[in-house]
């Protein structure tokens, strides 16, 4: 359980070191970022539970405004296999401080540059890549982070990419 939260902590504090470190994007940056979005609604606790097959508990939220973060992390008691949680983290512009310099994209983009081992992975969303703590997802200006284990694990990846496709699909609807 120790082991989530730090992964928890590690995005958060990640984000928040590199809030400085970006540049303000033009372009999809800002678009559709005017109704704030829960991360619940990209991935519900039905959603997390058949993705995972796993019995989850109800999400804990945290939220980091200062960089228009909010994040549901469903957890379980599994032990034994090699996802035990699923955590979405949705960094958005209408969640920001209003005058912020940072964007959600510029945000992604001083992670990106900043990790040294990305796989880039196609087809979701604008770009999204396999890094620490998961996958990174850029998309209509927003900038998801989904988690549940190694995913370094092919199969911890395989249930990563299906949780991104499913959240930016629902993304897509929640922005019309």
């Amino acid at each position: 359980m120790k082991k989530r939260y730090i992964i928890i902590s590690a995005l958060i504090i990640l984000t928040l070191i590199f809030t400085g470190c970006g540049s303000t994007n033009s372009g999809s940056a800002n678009s559709g970022s005017k109704k704030i979005i829960e991360p619940e609604q990209l991935i519900s606790k039905t959603e997390a539970q058949a993705l995972t097959k796993l019995t989850l508990k109800d999400g804990a939220k945290t939220e980091q405004a200062v960089v228009g973060q909010k994040i549901i992390f469903y957890d379980s008691d599994a032990t034994n296999t090699g996802i035990s949680f699923l955590q979405v983290s949705l960094t958005q512009q209408a969640f920001m401080p209003s005058g912020s310099s940072n964007t959600p994209q510029s945000i992604y983009n001083s992670i990106k540059s900043t990790i040294s081992s990305t796989a880039r992975v196609e087809g979701l969303g604008d770009d999204a890549f396999f890094a620490t703590p998961g996958l990174h997802i850029l998309s209509d200006g927003y900038y998801i982070v989904i988690a549940a284990g190694n995913s370094d694990k092919a199969s911890v990846q395989t249930v990563l990419k299906e949780a991104g496709l499913l959240a930016v699909q629902h993304l897509k609807e929640l922005i019309k």
